[in-house]
Formats: C-alpha cells, structure tokens, sequence
C-alpha cells in the first residue's frame, strides 16, 4: 500500500499548481488556521462560538447569495481546504469553518456554520463530529464529509 506524499511533497505540488492570488492568500490562511486551531484547543467553544455567527433557530441555509459571491465563497473554501492539507497541525473541519467564516464576514457574504454529528460504521456507540460551512447552496468547507450528518447547530451571518 503506498504511503500518502508527505508535507513538503504536498506543499511544493499545491504552489506549482496554484494562482499568484493563491499564492499571496497562502500565508495569511496558514496563520489564521494556525490561530484557529490554537483557539479551538485552548479555550472552550463559547468563547469563540460568536465568531462563526448567530446561533439559527433552524438548521436551515443562510440566504441565497448572488451567484457571483457563491462562487467566490465556494474558491476560498477549497483554497481553505487546500491550505489545511500542508500545515504541521491537524487543521481540522472546525478550524477551517472559523477561518471560512472570518474570510467570508470580512467579504460581506452571508454563511451558515453547520454542526453535525453521525454513527461510526465500526462501533454502534461511537459518534463522529463534523463542521461545514454553506453559502446558500454553495459548498465552502466541509460539505463532502458532511454527508449523512445529522445536523444539531447552525450558526448564521447575514449580509447587511
């Protein structure tokens, strides 16, 4: 069985594969989820819970954005993502939501931060936690692995 390419490996194919907007974004993305994940290891979740919006009444996704922010949200997600796959921490689907909803408070779009949890195959007792993060029904982070979660939270910032 082959071994996943380590980090340098991954790192070097990310910069050769990106744009020079990817490029300059890179180092604030690897800070922010830096202090993302600090964050989440550091204090408890209601201290940072405001961070990711206000918490919905309903499971629901923010409004619909124009197409335009929907895409851009969905090209920061997956740059996100892709950034969260060269750091030396595990940056985890919690850091990147933070990250994904201070990107996108700063851009004006509105999002919805989702928190699921689901049963693990192997052990009937066993639950499995997840975050991701909408932008209508644009995916930004997360989304894929969200399948077959149980949503419980959602926290939600609507443009003004």
């Amino acid at each position: 069985m082959a071994e996943a390419p380590g980090l340098w490996p991954r790192a070097k194919s990310f910069v050769r594969h990106s744009t020079g907007r990817q490029k300059l974004a890179t180092p604030f993305l690897i800070a922010a989820l830096g202090c993302a994940r600090a964050t989440v290891l550091t204090f408890p979740f209601k201290v940072y819970a405001p961070i990711l919006g206000q918490l919905a009444s309903d499971n629901g996704h923010a409004p619909v954005p124009t197409a335009r922010n929907g895409r851009r949200a969905h090209r920061i997600g997956k740059l996100i993502e892709a950034v969260a796959q060269f750091t030396p921490w595990s940056s985890n689907c919690l850091a990147q939501a933070i990250v994904a909803s201070v990107c996108l408070r700063a851009l004006g779009i509105g999002y919805s931060v989702h928190f699921g949890v689901a049963r693990k195959d192997s052990d009937a007792q066993a639950m499995e936690a997840h975050s991701w993060v909408m932008v209508g029904d644009f995916a930004v982070t997360g989304f894929e692995e969200s399948v077959g979660m149980t949503c419980l939270r959602t926290f939600r910032l609507d443009p003004s």
